[in-house]
């Protein structure tokens, strides 16, 4: 009875709820001319939000999202299977605390953990972790009951980086975050979601050889989800990302997917 009395109190507290499992699979014959090989790809995810009042003036807001999966392809000379390799890894876990009194905007402190699974050798897990807390100030600039939103944080922000396999140096840097997060329901089952996070930093605690830490951090999603039935969703998703001390280059990824699941 404690149980179903714990799970009915995180139900109630429930924002939005959404899971299921993304598949992609291509498959050609020995005798195929065209020199493709077949592939087999899937992603399982899972995205949770929970909104808590703490009291007449005090709101918590907790945002978790995880997404797993692999990719299995196929030799096109003999058409043996290779081993597979991982092609989503991510869990990201967010809580925001905010004051509402009324006034232009919410004073608010938010603590963010951007980790994966497994590292890039399936070695460590949860590894490497970056650690995010900010203070400053919201306001939700537009929204249309729960379809459409804007919101909008600055603050002062710290971060904080941890590499089990290269313990040599943990850089932590100082700066400041500003974030823009869009719900958009374009029709009754067309809905876009945008996050937009630009860290720059300002102080580094334990900087490295180069001025590489002092560009700014910034990163871009955008997701479409295309409502086909209850259980079955078209996934498009696609996002930039730019950090001088990974590459001076633009890192983009995007993926399009049939997606069995469901969401509230």
């Amino acid at each position: 009875m404690h149980v179903s009395m714990v799970a009915l109190a995180l139900w109630s507290t429930l924002s939005s709820f959404s899971t299921g499992i993304n598949v992609n699979q291509s498959y050609y014959s020995r005798s195929w001319q065209g020199g493709d090989a077949g592939a087999i790809s899937w992603t399982a995810y899972l995205d949770l939000g929970i909104k808590k009042d703490i009291s007449k003036n005090v709101v918590l807001t907790n945002a978790l999202s995880l997404a797993f999966g692999q990719t299995y392809s196929q030799d096109p000379e003999t058409g043996k299977w290779h081993p597979p390799v991982k092609s989503s890894d991510k869990i990201e876990d967010e809580a925001v605390v905010k004051l509402i009194k009324g006034w232009p905007v919410d004073p608010f402190f938010s603590a963010r953990v951007l980790t994966q699974f497994y590292d890039r050798d399936d070695t460590l897990f949860l590894n490497p972790a970056t650690f995010f807390q900010s203070l400053g100030a919201a306001r939700r600039l537009c929204s249309s009951g729960d379809s459409t939103s804007v919101d909008m944080r600055l603050g002062v922000s710290f971060k904080e980086m941890m590499d089990r396999a290269d313990t040599a140096r943990m850089p932590v840097d100082g700066g400041i975050e500003l974030a823009s997060f869009v719900n958009w329901k374009l029709s009754d089952n067309i809905t876009y979601h945008g996050k937009l996070r630009i860290f720059k930093a300002l102080y580094s605690f334990n900087p490295p050889d180069n001025d590489n830490w002092k560009a700014p951090d910034v990163n871009l999603e955008n997701s479409i989800e295309i409502s086909v039935t209850k259980l079955i969703r078209i996934k498009i998703y696609a996002q930039w990302f730019y950090d001088r001390e990974q590459t001076d280059r633009v890192q983009f990824r995007e993926n399009l997917a049939l997606s069995i699941g469901y969401s509230i």
